[in-house]
């Protein structure tokens, strides 16, 4: 009973993190890349099947709520977003069709995860490098309230084995690294602040 708690609760979070980032999207101020939030849009319900699949059921509702909020962000990137088309963007487009073949080619459980957060790690190389150059560009908010959401989400596992924990540290490792690339202008203003 306290895995789907936890589940629903994680769920949630990440459903309510989408919130800020629309807001501020259609304010102009986040500009989230179109091949990102397509792929992510695709492969996180992949995600989420594969979870549910492999035993983790309540660990699913993260991943699916993931699903639901990249597919927004997916359609209203289209005409409000950016990239998508340049070499790099392609590069990243053709390795999550090459992951997602063999996703799709794979009986195995474990070789599904894995294929399935390469695919989502892929998806995010460019959203990566667009908060390193341009952090501005994102919302600080969205991606702290996700890192929230992957760390509530360890509740939900039922036992520690690499199916079922794989997903959740790439969530907690990923949503950690993009919240410190966002608040990085605002830490560095701290840090000189201090220093005067």
């Amino acid at each position: 009973m306290h895995q789907l708690i936890f589940g629903l609760f994680a769920g949630s979070v990440v459903l309510l993190a989408h919130i800020p980032y629309v807001v501020q999207i259609k304010q102009g101020k986040v500009k989230p890349n179109r091949a990102t939030w397509w792929i992510w849009a695709i492969f996180d319900a992949l995600i989420a099947s594969s979870s549910y699949a492999s035993g983790g059921k309540f660990a699913a509702i993260l991943p699916g709520s993931y699903a639901i909020g990249a597919i927004v962000v997916a359609v209203i990137s289209i005409r409000h977003g950016e990239g998508g088309a340049n070499r790099f963007d392609f590069l990243c487009i053709l390795g999550a069709i090459i992951s997602g073949i063999i996703w799709w080619r794979t009986n195995t459980p474990i070789l599904t995860v894995w294929s399935s957060i390469l695919v989502a790690f892929i998806g995010a190389l460019p959203t990566i490098k667009k908060v390193y150059l341009k952090p501005e560009t994102e919302c600080a908010t969205t991606w702290f309230m996700f890192l929230l959401a992957a760390l509530i989400n360890i509740g939900t596992i039922s036992s520690i084995t690499p199916v079922q924990i794989l997903y959740p540290i790439y969530s907690i490792l990923f949503c950690s690294t993009l919240t410190i690339f966002t608040i990085r202008p605002k830490l560095k203003h701290l840090i000189h602040q201090l220093n005067d």
